[in-house]
């Protein structure tokens, strides 16, 4: 890995927060655990992770849930990527934990192999976020072949963009995404706007072009789920009509 990571892992458990960090360590990880959200708040008031993993339950006090929005409404830990780590696998619940602000939701029990996929996604997220915000006030092109829209979406969600994304197909289909601090609040697409235009946005994933232009406000706002959850519900449609097909 080009950068040393340190994961924070919030989970009541002792022994299976010790075998999560010998797992994470031998993927090359430094690892800090926590038992309760009181441990994991006063490790960051002297250190900044790259990563939480949580655990829903915690022994006493507030749920995980309710840890990651104080996260994510904390100035000094809102960037930083989350990941629910649970057995708790309704859909209400996962639904709730990407309300409140999480990246991911992975339901136990999970391959290890996959978990560290996923991490390197975010890590690559975040890397590619870092790299735009260094180009923040210029146009940023590119082929969605190369980088899909939900890619797109989350690096502009982590460096908080605003801005208009214009999506080219086939040289004669065109679309659009607003975005306001990382929020997307608006999309069109010929006759469709909003949410529907957005999945449908989605689908252009192995072809055609986009081209972001900071700075730009939104003519309308008819957007107001937030970022991971439109690409979430976007993600499961495209699904149902990959089996209905």
């Amino acid at each position: 890995m080009a950068k040393h990571y340190t994961i924070l892992v919030v989970n009541k458990d002792e022994n299976a927060s010790r075998i999560m960090r010998t797992r994470l360590q031998k993927f090359g990880y430094d690892v800090i655990i926590a038992h309760s959200e009181q441990q994991a708040f006063d490790y960051m008031t002297f250190q900044h992770p790259d990563l939480i993993i949580s655990g829903v339950l915690f022994p006493e006090g507030p749920t995980g849930y309710e840890f990651c929005r104080k996260i994510r409404t904390d100035t000094r830990t809102q960037d930083i990527p989350f990941i629910f780590l649970t057995s708790k696998s309704k859909i209400d619940d996962r639904i709730e934990g990407l309300k409140a602000g999480a990246d991911d939701y992975i339901i136990k029990p999970f391959d290890m192999d996959e978990l560290h996929a996923r991490i390197q996604m975010i890590f690559k997220r975040l890397e590619r976020a870092q790299r735009l915000a260094a180009t923040s006030r210029t146009t940023t092109k590119g082929s969605l072949a190369q980088m899909s829209l939900v890619d797109i979406i989350g690096i502009f969600e982590m460096t908080k963009k605003t801005g208009v994304l214009a999506l080219t197909f086939d040289q004669h289909k065109f679309g659009s995404v607003y975005l306001k601090d990382g929020n997307v609040v608006h999309a069109a697409l010929q006759d469709l706007v909003g949410e529907e235009a957005f999945y449908h946005l989605l689908k252009w994933k192995d072809s055609g072009n986009f081209e972001f232009t900071p700075g730009v406000t939104s003519p309308e706002h008819t957007i107001q789920m937030r970022g991971s959850e439109l690409i979430m519900e976007g993600l499961r449609r495209l699904d149902e009509s990959t089996r209905d097909s």
